[in-house]
């Protein structure tokens, strides 16, 4: 079961700036930026482990890091965002697009 959050409150610093793949594994060459500032929070299971997907608002790719466990992958949001981040919803299978089924619950 997918899950999700919301950031909540606007960050007075960003803990953690993600800025895509690592040098070795993009190359020396490759360019590299700060990716935006996340809105919504997903955690998908696979079988590597427990994927956090950061997005923007607007939708964007914003990050992502591996972890083994779910509680693992929540603990790292919960570092990263602290009081900005809301509560954790399940979000349903038949929910195809996981950002869109948060932003639906934001108001």
């Amino acid at each position: 079961m997918r899950t999700g959050a919301l950031i909540v409150t606007s960050l007075p610093q960003r803990r953690i700036q993600h800025s895509g793949l690592p040098t070795e594994l993009c190359g020396a060459g490759s360019p590299r930026r700060t990716l935006p500032a996340a809105h919504f929070l997903t955690i998908e299971p696979t079988a590597e482990g427990f994927f956090l997907f950061r997005f923007a608002e607007d939708g964007a790719f914003a990050g992502d890091t591996l972890h083994r466990s779910l509680e693992e992958a929540k603990d790292q949001a919960n570092y990263e965002y602290g009081n900005a981040l809301g509560g954790w919803l399940d979000i349903p299978d038949d929910a195809s697009d996981a950002v869109g089924w948060l932003r639906a619950r934001e108001s």
